[in-house]
């Protein structure tokens, strides 16, 4: 049984050695994209205001958004965050709060629905009866004045139309999502917002024979990457299976250099994502093809995860060997 998300279905098909080091392998490298960065900083900040939303309280004013937004950028900036154009910090600060305040601007004072969830996670088989499971985090879950469940996701990039939204796999995701967990509603609207350009779109419910299929194209998806997996995996000499197990007990901020070995199930797929890659030092062809240096970090020191505590309690004077 394997579980998936849309995240790690897409990053399988953009590049299958980026997912090869990061969902095989488990290496989460510390360096983060400013883009992602300041998606991240906005969603926080929406997510809290959309909170107190549903505690009861009062919309905030937006000195107090931007504030909080302010808050949660300096709080986490660091110098692991890597800027690729020839743009400064403040440049993507300022993007972010710009996003916020369209976006306020638009929906206050934020009562055109109920808000029913914020950050809603989701975990149901892919399809009914598979063994393979879908996860992820649905930003907001509203109910509209119209008895409509709404599945609402904020989008800082650049705005997609709406008619590539209708076979948008993500979106599918989420309307079955939402179908799996509030069952009491028959109709579902999808709303995305991209906040940067202010382009909002709402778009009807499936059919849910399109559901469906877009559930039997996901499992076949997953089989057929299983399956490489357990091959790349049959391949890997002693030696190097011996480096994954220990380095697959706990995530990595690096790529070790048995990973790095080149395999024809799992090849570099160089594009102009290539320059935005957090895996891009350890690449040699995506660093070519980004003109970057190709120069792989150290491996810092291996550091064996601690042990977790005891789980059981002896009789007075006794010794336990917990394995």
């Amino acid at each position: 049984m394997a579980t998936y998300s849309h995240s790690r279905l897409k990053t399988f098909s953009q590049c299958p050695r980026k997912f090869l080091w990061q969902y095989v392998w488990k290496v989460r490298p510390e360096v983060e994209g400013v883009e992602a960065f300041v998606g991240k900083r906005v969603h926080e900040t929406l997510e809290e205001l959309y909170r107190g939303i549903c505690r009861g309280d009062p919309a905030p004013d937006l000195r107090e958004v931007v504030t909080d937004f302010d808050e949660r950028w300096q709080s986490q900036w660091s110098e692991k965050v890597r800027i690729v154009r020839d743009e400064g910090a403040d440049h993507y600060r300022n993007m972010g709060a710009e996003c916020l305040e369209r976006y306020y601007a638009r929906h206050y004072p934020f009562d055109a629905g109920t808000t029913l969830s914020v950050e809603q996670a989701f975990h149901m088989p892919v399809e009914p009866g598979s063994r393979h499971h879908l996860r992820g985090f649905i930003d907001r879950v509203d109910l509209a004045a119209d008895g409509t469940l709404e599945v609402h996701d904020y989008k800082t990039g650049r705005p997609q139309s709406a008619r590539s939204l209708e076979s948008d796999q993500q979106l599918g995701f989420y309307e079955a999502a939402a179908r799996f967990l509030y069952r009491e509603y028959r109709r579902v609207r999808m709303v995305w917002h991209f906040l940067r350009s202010g382009v909002e779109h709402r778009l009807p419910q499936r059919p849910p024979g399109a559901i469906s299929a877009l559930r039997r194209r996901a499992h076949a998806q997953i089989e057929r990457i299983e399956a490489v997996v357990q091959e790349y995996l049959r391949s890997l000499s002693t030696p190097t299976a011996r480096v994954f197990v220990r380095s697959s007990r706990q995530e990595q901020t690096y790529v070790p250099p048995e990973a790095m070995a080149p395999s024809t199930l799992f090849p570099a797929r160089v594009g102009p994502l290539c320059r935005w890659c957090s895996l891009v030092d350890w690449c040699e062809e995506g660093a070519a093809h980004a003109g970057i240096p190709f120069r792989p970090p150290a491996q810092p020191a291996f550091t064996p995860a601690p042990l977790p505590p005891p789980t059981a309690q002896g009789q007075a004077g006794e010794q336990w060997d917990l394995f």
